[in-house]
């Protein structure tokens, strides 16, 4: 019996085709060229991760820098999952605080991250495209003037005064230490200064001659290795809590193009976002925002139109997949009888096992089951007739062909990520309190306080003991996303 081929595989990005394909779309070269200022525009159609394909094809078309606004932080990192399979642009996140201004600390990464994308747009050197969310765009940010006054620089050859630049740091809330490891630290050995600034990824060592600096280098913290030599660098002294007067619209260019993922789920987010923070004036309104980016062009991206003249992408959204895998191969051979398959595996390995447990599918045997490496949480179903040639794509992650939720892995040192909702939480959902750690969240219960009621979560850790946060203080909680206790 004769072995069937192995499903065929793509090279990065593997989803390009559809970006190249969408730019030749007749609708869609009438369309981009209405991007301005002050003449917003709109597409339909956009289901789950098409709006990383719509934002691909957009940078593509020459439209960048290109700032994605999004309903919450899941939905950001869902796009910023997708994005390599349509493009191979950097991009940038800039993140929301997920703690109260008397919590932040210098090490924050999320203080780290925000930092570096201010900085980079202020010296016009910003990522093609940067991933954000409402509640991140509507929290105040350094003033340019603020940061300015905040930096210094060092290069080769200049005079330099280590232990005033010790004072310099101290003084800005840097830690000074014996070794530096995080960021926000600094140590000072005799004519050696090491330096984590709070938006370095990398500690830099200066080394002196005298008063002469001699040496400028990236150094590893584990080997104390040199990673590269360098001729300046720049330091932040900044804590984070300091001169957050500005808006992020303050560094966006005018040609920054603004794409908004399902506008009216934006505008529900920041209601409820502002509704429950303590500090409304270290926040603007979403109105606010939107006025402050008004000299950006616009452009906004439903799943279902709400207006007419929108540009009607040829996407549908995927039919549910339901059932064991001999039900869900069924399934797939059904819906995808004139289609090709493109489904995306996490890994390498799993991309084996899906091509084994698909061996004797019709799909595959017909050649039309793609199998690449990538994260997809939500696909799409491309069908179109361009140039005459008639197109049908089914676009699909394995999660979700197989109904399996991922636990998404953070690269923060939290155990948890910021929960945006009360609908985030179920009841018996594993949470993370920022002072007391891991507990579970037991639901909400109304508390009479000082002549007010007030929502609060009811959580529960080991042995017994139950904490009440207010709702207003959700921030202080995170869903947990390390694993089973």
């Amino acid at each position: 019996m004769s072995r069937k081929p192995p499903p065929a595989r793509h090279t990065t990005p593997p989803l390009g085709g559809l970006v190249d394909r969408l730019q030749r779309h007749q609708d869609y070269i009438a369309w981009v060229g209405k991007v301005q200022p002050a003449a917003p525009i709109g597409a339909s159609g956009v289901w789950g991760s098409a709006c990383a394909l719509l934002a691909a094809a957009l940078t593509a078309s020459g439209v960048r820098p290109l700032l994605v606004l999004c309903e919450q932080t899941a939905r950001m990192d869902q796009l910023i999952d997708a994005w390599p399979l349509f493009s191979e642009d950097a991009i940038a996140r800039f993140p929301a605080w997920d703690t109260d201004v008397g919590d932040r600390v210098v090490y924050d990464e999320i203080f780290a991250e925000r930092l570096r994308v201010l900085k980079s747009l202020a010296r016009g050197e910003g990522k093609p495209v940067i991933f954000t969310t409402v509640q991140s765009v509507l929290q105040k940010v350094p003033t340019t003037e603020t940061i300015g006054e905040a930096t210094r620089e060092i290069e080769l050859g200049m005079q330099i005064d280590l232990d005033a630049w010790a004072r310099w740091m101290l003084e800005a809330n840097l830690h000074p230490t014996s070794s530096v490891e995080l960021p926000g630290e600094f140590a000072l050995r005799g004519g050696l200064l090491d330096i984590f600034a709070p938006d370095h990824l990398q500690p830099y060592r200066i080394e002196t001659f005298g008063d002469e600096v001699s040496s400028i280098r990236q150094f590893d913290i584990e080997t104390q290795r040199s990673l590269q030599n360098v001729d300046r660098m720049t330091v932040t002294a900044l804590a984070p809590h300091e001169g957050h007067t500005g808006s992020l619209t303050d560094y966006l260019p005018a040609n920054c193009t603004l794409l908004l993922n399902e506008p009216q789920q934006l505008k529900d987010a920041a209601s409820d976002y502002l509704s429950r923070t303590e500090a409304v004036d270290k926040h603007f309104s979403y109105n606010q925002w939107l006025h402050g980016a008004s000299h950006c062009p616009l452009v906004t991206a439903e799943s279902i139109a709400t207006s007419s003249g929108s540009l009607a992408l040829p996407l549908q959204s995927v039919e549910r997949f339901t059932g064991d895998i001999g039900r869900v191969k069924q399934q797939l051979d059904e819906r995808a009888a004139e289609a090709e398959v493109d489904l995306i595996c996490s890994t390498e390995a799993e991309c084996e096992r899906i091509g084994e447990i698909f061996a004797d599918s019709r799909t595959l045997g017909d050649g039309r089951l793609h199998l690449m490496r990538g994260r997809l949480q939500e696909g799409f179903r491309w069908k179109d007739n361009t140039d005459g040639e008639s197109v049908e794509r089914i676009v699909i992650g394995s999660e979700q062909l197989f109904a399996r939720e991922e636990v998404r892995r953070t690269a923060r040192r939290r155990l948890g990520r910021a929960i945006d909702s009360f609908t985030d939480l179920r009841k018996g959902d594993l949470v993370v309190h920022l002072a007391h750690g891991i507990g579970r969240y037991l639901g909400l219960e109304t508390i009479a306080r000082e002549h007010q009621r007030e929502e609060h979560l009811k959580i529960e850790f080991d042995g017994g003991t139950k904490i009440f946060v207010p709702a207003s203080r959700i921030a202080l909680v995170q869903k947990y996303v390390g694993g089973t206790r």
